[in-house]
């Protein structure tokens, strides 16, 4: 069962940038699903540690762009995506 499905909506209009989003939409309901399927703690630590690596390489290609674009809060979402990914 997905928890998330992808829609349109979601769009911010930048190829590169919606399939990362697609991909983690992905990521996320497969861990969804590992979790519901009680899968071994092993199983579910390696999609974890799967979905930590590729937010990580998300939030890096999402920090390009905001620079690229002259994205006025840059250095505040910088951060938040640090704090997000160091919890």
């Amino acid at each position: 069962m997905r928890l998330i499905t992808w829609s349109e909506k979601y769009s911010m209009n930048i190829k590169e940038i919606d399939d990362q989003h697609k991909k983690l939409v992905e990521m996320i309901n497969e861990l969804h699903d590992t979790m519901n399927q009680a899968k071994s703690k092993e199983t579910s630590l390696i999609v974890i540690n799967e979905l930590v690596a590729y937010t990580q390489y998300h939030f890096s290609t999402e920090e390009k762009y905001m620079k690229q674009f002259g994205y006025s809060d840059h250095v505040s979402h910088k951060k938040e995506h640090e704090k997000f990914v160091y919890k």
